[in-house]
């Protein structure tokens, strides 16, 4: 099964091929494709943009709290792959196409704890995207995606590609709240040190000036939202900035649901997106009296960047190109609500 590594990406090309070659057939234009995600959808989307065989597929990308740099190499991902047909007790392919899927979900759910317990933090340590529970990912197979794809993209493979990339301010809370639990110093520097190694004490220092009056646990999904998701939307738009038009945004609305404690989390934004704030069962997660006018201005800004590779309307005044130069972060707030 060749880049069956790449298969689900690979799924998303097809789509897009179908849509330059039918779209127009429904009044769309195959010139004028934008494609867009959130959190797996964000990752898929700056893999896109490093992909070969997607290359003239779109004209515009964003990607919600995802970027370009969670992929295993060929080398991490045969581990993996070894460390699941263990955990189902399987030993070849034949195994595994005729396996329950019951059977491949309970090895599925088991498989993080199993590469945590054997130290193996994944291609790219420094985002910690294994000892974070993620490690089925795609793969740089050296054929469909011959290298990282954030590499590609610093070297062009997205030239006139503009490209929207964000993050929600507390990301990593939602995650920390499901989990449970809490957390000390000391389970703090622990935690640091099994995701990112010997960065851990300058990640440390980084939770400590961004909340310098937060608990062990806010200091803990501060670093986390900053290795997880900050850092790699950062690194995307870097890559991409010297071959088309780039912008940043920090999602800051915080939600009262659950007593506050999921502050500015991650997928908070996407109700905001799509303008869905009184659909059943939104309140759940995003409390009474979610702001219309910040559903508004979002809603807007990702229909004119689709329509013009630009997100600024009267609704979201003062926001700027992003570059190495002036890395402007636009802030999507409470001030936006009207």
């Amino acid at each position: 099964h060749p880049s069956s590594g790449l298969s689900g990406v690979l799924d998303q090309v097809a789509a897009l091929e179908w849509v330059r070659d039918n779209i127009a057939e429904f009044g769309g234009d195959p010139e004028q494709v934008t494609i867009f995600g959130e959190s797996a959808g964000g990752m898929s989307v700056g893999i896109l943009l490093g992909l070969p065989r997607a290359r003239g597929l779109f004209r515009r990308a964003i990607a919600q709290s995802g970027a370009a740099s969670n992929v295993l190499t060929a080398d991490v991902a045969a581990h993996v792959t070894a460390a699941f047909l263990d955990q189902a007790g399987l030993s070849d392919l034949a195994d595994l196409r005729s396996a329950p899927v019951e059977v491949l979900l309970e090895a599925q759910a088991a498989l993080p704890a199993t590469l945590r317990s054997e130290g193996l933090r994944g291609a790219a340590p420094r985002h910690g995207s294994l000892a974070l529970a993620m490690p089925l990912q795609p793969v740089v197979d050296g054929a469909e995606l011959p290298v990282p794809p954030l590499d590609a993209v610093e070297a062009g493979a997205a030239a006139g590609v503009d490209v929207l990339a964000g993050t929600t301010r507390d990301e990593w809370n939602l995650f920390h709240v499901l989990q449970g639990g809490k957390v000390d110093a000391e389970v703090l520097a622990r935690r640091l040190a099994a995701v990112v190694g010997d960065e851990a004490e300058d990640m440390l220092a980084f939770a400590d000036r961004v909340r310098p009056e937060g608990s062990p646990d806010e200091k803990w999904c501060a670093a986390v939202t900053e290795i997880v998701f900050t850092r790699p939307c950062r690194e995307l738009l870097a890559a991409q900035a010297p071959h088309g038009r780039t912008w940043q945004y920090e999602f800051s609305w915080a939600t009262p649901a659950f007593g506050g404690a999921l502050g500015s989390c991650h997928a908070l934004e996407i109700p905001f997106v799509f303008h869905t704030l009184d659909r059943a069962g939104v309140s759940v997660f995003l409390g009474d009296d979610a702001p219309p006018g910040l559903a508004d201005a979002m809603c807007d800004a990702w229909w004119h960047f689709a329509r013009t590779g630009s997100p600024v309307h009267d609704g979201v005044p003062g926001w700027t190109e992003w570059s190495p130069e002036s890395p402007n972060v636009y802030e999507l707030g409470a001030h936006l609500a009207g």
